[in-house]
């Protein structure tokens, strides 16, 4: 992936700069120190996403499946679980 440095970009706070991907701008703002103060995935992965909220492509059902996993085993564990617990019936 190419990276370039943005200096202009809009709601750029006093030293820092915004990275930009050239496929994709992510907006992310970067410190000098090289860390994110902005938005990150809210899976707990700590990437940059552009907006509050907003997972990283495939890290929604990352983060569903881990939570199941840990509570339910499995997710046939967890449709088991919902099915009995709300009277679910297909």
């Amino acid at each position: 992936m190419n990276l370039r440095w943005c200096a202009t970009c809009p709601g750029r706070r006093s030293g820092e700069v915004s990275i930009w991907s050239a496929r994709r701008p992510l907006g992310a703002i970067i410190s000098e120190s090289g860390l994110n103060t902005g938005p990150t995935c809210p899976c707990g992965c700590g990437q940059a996403v552009r907006k509050e909220n907003r997972f990283v492509p495939g890290h929604d059902q990352k983060a569903i499946h881990e939570r199941i996993a840990q509570q339910w085993g499995n997710t046939v564990g967890f449709i088991e679980w919902f099915d009995e617990t709300y009277g679910f019936k297909k």
